[in-house]
């Protein structure tokens, strides 16, 4: 799971102006990825293939936890300033080979050593 912040602008007075996702594109990207978080299959990071028969699709539930230590060379504290390297303001899931599944665009978030974040992100694949 890729996270960045460059998915939305704040301007001075707090309104958000939030950008495109890039999903049309094949060789697509976040705007500004700057962490990156592998699934492992550990306790805290994982996915799930869960289908119920009879229905035309499959979804894949993806849990992935950025713990306090986690990345290095953040705030001590959430500041609340948006111009810090880990608020993060979108998301995306890719394959091995670097290629973008999915892309989302959120209100900006900050991740400092005071805070745990954990992301619970469905993917639903339907047969057509």
């Amino acid at each position: 799971m890729d996270f960045g912040n460059g998915g939305s602008k704040v301007t001075g007075t707090g309104a958000i102006t939030y950008f495109p996702t890039n999903t049309t594109d094949s060789k697509g990207d976040l705007y500004d990825p700057t962490y990156k978080k592998l699934i492992t299959g550990s306790s805290t990071n994982f996915f799930e293939v869960k289908h119920l028969q009879g229905t035309p699709y499959t979804d894949i539930v993806v849990t992935c936890t950025l713990d306090y230590n986690e990345p290095s060379g953040q705030e001590a504290f959430d500041t609340g300033t948006s111009d810090e390297t880990f608020v993060f303001d979108e998301l995306g899931l890719k394959t091995n080979e670097g290629l973008l599944l999915t892309h989302v665009i959120f209100n900006p978030i900050q991740k400092a050593l005071n805070r745990l974040i954990e992301v619970v992100y469905t993917l639903r694949i339907q047969m057509s």
